[in-house]
């Protein structure tokens, strides 16, 4: 069973899988693209949850992929929805894909729908699960009778039965004995759907299968190729539904991967998009916890990719004018781009009107905009989408204290006024719970089984949990969010709703790519020298603090430097110190801002660390910043900001939740009252004539602690 474990998207260290096989030598520039794209929301049969954003998976994917920077033309991209995707249709299109795939071909295969199990008959899951891992393919367990465990073994051939793991093995080696490149996507789960009703978020996992299977004793493959494996999420959790910035709802893994996938470049490796997704994931708070297997420095696509367009153009004039650029690379409402001719801008503008993840549409000023036209974006306006939060109650006589909690957020003329009360946990980003907890003798909370809520009664005093949108955790894993609700707990709750609120502002701040040549920014990490090291170390690798905190080490070396173009990177555990390197390319000088974040919403201004103090770095120059922030063994969210003018970072220092004391903030110039919009929601006039891409740009990076 070498294979299986990575060449199927139900691993059983795994909940929805991408692998890549590959062979060691890069791939010719020659050769064909081909997708398989599979996306079922509504099944025949069986006890199964409807799904929303299969179909949308499949177009998101679509979309990427039929881009001219990656290459794959539309009649070599295959799509089958719903009644389309059967058992054997499935593996018929897997099959006709190895019969016409050639040596340097690039097969890429996409499945968004449900997973499950079924009892393993080969004995390749016996010292595990005992379990086989499956894709709930369309009219599936549709003449099987009975619900659960209880089902017959009444059977209409193979299209009965859900994908099995070992078939899915074997379809996907034909088509890596034909190519070099095998790429397989499952957005899909084992973990079904423990619910209070609807609106909850729905996720893609079914019951599983009791029967035997039809090919459940079809023999595991011996060997398997090269590969690189990424899971959505671990075994025990959900792979859940999100609403995209469009407002319709995609496989929440499928959103953020392709998002990852979106800004990378030919140069870039899996590792690399890995951790942009893992970081963009845990930014959003989707309860996953995505993992990475296999040789993660190939390059993806076997480099096979286009740089991302500096340019854009204008793809359709008419019933709307629309530009191939979209909320994916930064772009809002009221940006405006200029139509370029030979290398001018002749004052034809283009305001966008309504943004989409690739495209936006515009209204045209001042001229005639032309298919085939090029748009240079001139000026971007600063969005910020409001943080949704759903209200939830235990017990309906709580109703009364659901009032309560909703007149915070319509009463608010503060930072509160950035969140919008949606009907449903399915719709937010966050959700609050009325609960009345139930404790043991020890003091402890009873939990409800595969729950993170508690178990409670009436006559228990009333408290207010805040959630991740799943309902599984506590919002960031904050013990300090359980807020016993009585009228000191409204305030605390008040305060640290604040503090969550710029914490959620500042990790998802849309910035457009900007000047993107003109000022690189890396991160040198530093770990403890040892003893006996020092004298080894060149000038380059050494760092001596003069003024080293108590319990910090004076001496440090280099143990490597990363550019801040990673939006996620893993930390070793021996990295405890990180300092910000800049060289301007520009003919212009820029300023440069470091913040830092953790997960109970503090955020730390550390370079300047002194209010006041210049951070210019002058055109040609590289500059090496004194200014250390010192990491502690949480998550740690980097972000740092290039600037024409200076600014007063140290407006957006808070303190951690439960600590927090109201401060008054005022803002002095446009990227300042942009930053008071964004996490303050002052609505300052300043930040409402837009920049021009040159002005600001930002760098955000998540640094993960190993392991995470």
């Amino acid at each position: 069973m070498s294979f299986k474990k990575f060449a199927l998207c139900f691993l059983h260290v795994l909940c929805g899988v991408v692998f890549l096989v590959v062979d060691s030598a890069q791939c010719a520039e020659t050769g064909r693209k081909y997708a398989l794209l599979i996306g079922i929301n509504a099944y025949n049969g069986g006890d199964f949850t409807s799904l929303q954003g299969c179909h949308n998976d499949v177009q998101l994917v679509r979309n990427l992929l039929s881009q001219p920077r990656f290459g794959f033309a539309s009649d070599d991209i295959t799509v089958l929805l719903d009644e389309q995707a059967t058992h054997n249709a499935i593996l018929g299109a897997m099959s006709a894909l190895a019969e016409k795939t050639g040596r340097n071909d690039i097969v890429y295969v996409h499945y968004s729908g449900h997973g499950s199990t079924t009892p393993d008959l080969n004995g390749d899951e016996a010292q595990e699960t005992g379990q086989d891992s499956t894709l709930v393919s369309y009219g599936a367990r549709s003449a099987a009778q009975g619900v659960g465990n209880e089902r017959s073994s009444a059977s209409s051939g193979l299209d009965d039965y859900d994908l099995l793991d070992d078939e899915l093995e074997w379809a996907l080696a034909k088509i890596a004995g034909k190519t070099q490149n095998l790429v397989f996507v499952a957005d899909a789960c084992h973990s079904g759907t423990i619910t209070r009703g609807n609106g909850e978020m729905a996720t893609r996992g079914a019951a599983a299968d009791a029967r035997a299977h039809p090919a459940g004793s079809v023999a595991p493959l011996a060997d398997r190729p090269a590969w690189v494996g990424v899971g959505a999420a671990q075994v025990t959790e959900k792979a859940v539904e999100y609403l995209g910035d469009d407002n319709q709802k995609y496989g929440a893994f499928t959103w953020f991967w392709v998002r990852a996938l979106q800004s990378a470049a030919g140069g870039d490796t899996w590792q690399m998009v890995f951790e942009r997704a893992k970081a963009l994931m845990r930014n959003a708070q989707i309860p996953q916890n995505p993992s990475l297997e296999g040789d993660v420095s190939l390059k993806i696509f076997g480099g096979r990719v286009k740089a991302i367009p500096k340019k854009f153009t204008i793809t359709r004039a008419y019933p709307s004018v629309q530009v191939n650029v979209g909320t994916f690379a930064g772009i809002s409402e009221k940006s405006e781009f200029q139509v370029e001719n030979k290398g001018m801008l002749t004052g034809v503008r283009l305001v966008v009107e309504r943004a989409e993840p690739y495209v936006c549409e515009v209204s045209v000023e001042g001229g005639v905009a032309r298919v085939g036209d090029v748009a240079v974006l001139t000026k971007w306006m600063p969005s910020f989408s409001s943080m949704k939060v759903a209200l939830r109650a235990y017990f309906q006589t709580d109703e009364p204290l659901l009032d309560d909690l909703r007149r915070i957020f319509v009463e608010s003329e503060d930072v509160l006024a950035a969140y919008e009360v949606v009907d449903s946990p399915d719709q937010s980003g966050m959700v609050l719970w009325v609960t009345r907890p139930m404790r043991d003798g020890g003091g402890n909370f009873l939990m409800e089984e595969n729950s993170g809520l508690p178990q409670c009664a009436e006559t228990a005093a009333p408290q207010v949990w805040v959630m991740d949108p799943s309902q599984s955790y506590l919002y960031n894993r904050q013990e300090a969010l359980k807020i016993e609700w009585d009228e000191k707990g409204r305030e605390v709750l008040a305060r640290n709703l604040e503090r969550l609120a710029r914490l959620y502002g500042l990790y998802n701040m849309p910035f457009p790519e900007g000047d993107g040549d003109a000022v690189a920014i890396e991160y040198k990490i530093f770990a403890p020298a040892l003893s006996g090291e020092w004298g080894a170390l060149s000038e380059e690798q050494r760092l001596e603090l003069t003024h080293a905190p108590q319990g910090v080490p004076r001496r440090w070396k280099l143990s490597r430097i990363v550019s801040a173009n990673d939006v996620g990177l893993e930390r070793r555990p021996e990295e405890r110190l990180l300092s910000i390197r800049v060289e301007n390319r520009s003919d212009r000088p820029y300023h440069i801002y470091g913040v830092n974040a953790t997960p109970d919403a503090m955020i730390l201004p550390f370079l300047p660390a002194e209010q006041g103090t210049l951070t210019e770095v002058k055109p040609g120059q590289i500059r090496d910043f004194k200014d250390h922030l010192t990491l502690t063994d949480e998550d740690e969210y980097i972000r740092v900001f290039a600037t024409l003018k200076p600014i007063n970072i140290h407006i957006l220092a808070q303190q951690a939740i439960e600590t927090h004391r109201k401060e008054k903030r005022g803002a002095k110039n446009p990227v300042e009252g942009m930053f008071m919009e964004q996490l303050y929601r002052t609505r300052e006039a300043t930040a409402s004539s837009g920049f021009t891409p040159a002005e600001l740009s930002s760098k955000g990076t998540r640094f993960s602690k190993s392991g995470k």
